[in-house]
């Protein structure tokens, strides 16, 4: 196997994930001292609920068409015009249904206005597939480029709204045109670099089988954002904005580490798949130093957050968000089990158990939402925290126990564990 041509895949991704964690970080640090905690809290709700919408209407795409794009090369163009159609038509639905329940709920005109601005990013998601194609072909380079050419473009943008004290309205909007400028420069570059350019077309046979492969792995995808994001609705709920503004913000650090897992183990997903196919032994062995890997990683940050997580807290968001310290020392030893769960996600898709997938996160989900029933009443964002640790424990370790199908995906967490 050609590592260095992995190597490099895998380089790309993770250069074209960075400039969008780096420039997603630093615009909500911004945006977060700019709105302080009450309307920064409105406004990570918003950005919560469409978080959701989006994963639906990806329909779990991503590691399925991966997959079966390795699979049936020869089919490539079948597979990329018909995913497109379903993501793009799903997209579309969202909206709609976004529409008329914003109207039966009565929401303020403000949420309103908001919700539906941003709802349109769903319809360009279904350019992604083309990236897909790419990452199918370790020839990452050429989407992430375009990729990170759009997210730059945009984050100025937004910068220069920010700096100019434009009303958020207007940095929603700039939301919606990256999602927009992703979608021309991935289409540019798949005209030029592939053999063929892409056109729209759909094929019944192949919508029936991504379908059938993505339900299960589109369930795990919906429990796990509503599991990232139940805790921030639910405290909104039971709190309100001010509390989810100060949770919002300290959780974007975690969730750009978790992200920076999530993006090492979909650049891999390629040479896994091949690794199976090779030597069930050496595709087991580097199963368990990819383990290592994330959790030492995630670890090495814990321990640190652990004794600088107040300083870091002042220096990145201000004083007006040190009652977010604890949530942001025990969110970040979550980010250890969250790791872990990234890649049993790969592992499982590779076996190809989605069912598991979408169990385990049903499990998640339904530990979260009843520890934070419990929690939040009691320690407010803390308590939704301390939730979201216990339920990633549960749900990407301790489960693996229980399920006497996965002895071999227990044995490589222990031994990665154990460094044995």
């Amino acid at each position: 196997m050609d590592y260095i041509k992995y190597f490099k895949n895998t380089f790309w991704i993770f250069f074209e994930q960075l400039i969008k964690l780096l420039s997603l970080f630093v615009i909500n640090i911004f945006i977060a001292r700019y709105l302080g905690p009450d309307k920064f809290g409105l406004l990570s709700f918003c950005v919560g609920i469409i978080a959701v919408l989006l994963t639906l209407s990806r329909l779990g795409m991503e590691s399925v068409l991966v997959r079966e794009l390795i699979e049936n090369s020869n089919s490539a163009a079948a597979y990329v015009q018909t995913a497109f159609s379903l993501v793009f038509v799903a997209g579309g639905l969202c909206i709609v249904s976004l529409y008329f329940l914003l109207h039966l709920l009565n929401v303020d005109e403000q949420t309103f206005n908001y919700l539906i601005v941003l709802s349109f990013s769903l319809l360009p998601q279904a350019f992604l597939v083309l990236d897909y194609h790419f990452q199918s072909q370790v020839r990452a380079k050429f989407s992430s480029l375009a990729k990170s050419l759009a997210l730059v473009i945009s984050a100025i943008i937004k910068v220069y709204l920010i700096y100019i004290q434009a009303n958020i309205f207007y940095v929603i909007c700039a939301m919606l045109i990256e999602s927009c400028l992703i979608a021309f420069f991935l289409l540019y570059v798949y005209n030029c670099f592939q053999q063929t350019k892409f056109s729209l077309g759909f094929d019944r046979s192949v919508a029936i089988k991504l379908l059938k492969s993505c339900f299960p792995m589109l369930l795990a995808a919906l429990t796990t954002v509503l599991y990232m994001r139940t805790d921030q609705l639910m405290i909104k709920w039971l709190v309100g904005d001010f509390d989810l503004g100060i949770y919002s913000a300290v959780s974007r650090i975690y969730e750009m580490w978790v992200m920076v897992t999530v993006v090492l183990c979909s650049a891999l997903l390629p040479a896994i798949v091949r690794l199976k196919e090779n030597s069930e032994y050496v595709y087991e062995e580097k199963m368990v130093l990819l383990f290592r890997i994330i959790i030492a990683l995630s670890f090495l940050m814990s321990l640190f957050s652990l004794f600088f997580a107040r300083d870091i807290v002042t220096i990145v968001f201000g004083e007006d968000y040190l009652k977010g310290v604890f949530v942001f020392q025990i969110l970040m030893w979550s980010s250890m089990f969250a790791a872990m769960g990234s890649l049993t996600m790969r592992f499982l898709t590779v076996e190809k158990l989605e069912r598991k997938v979408a169990l385990r996160s049903f499990f998640a989900l339904t530990v979260n939402v009843c520890l934070n029933f419990l929690l939040i009443p009691l320690y407010g964002i803390n308590g939704a925290a301390i939730s979201t640790l216990i339920s990633l424990i549960l749900a990407n370790y301790v489960i693996d126990f229980f399920d006497k199908d996965l002895k071999k995906l227990l044995l490589i967490k222990n031994r990665a564990i154990l460094f044995q």
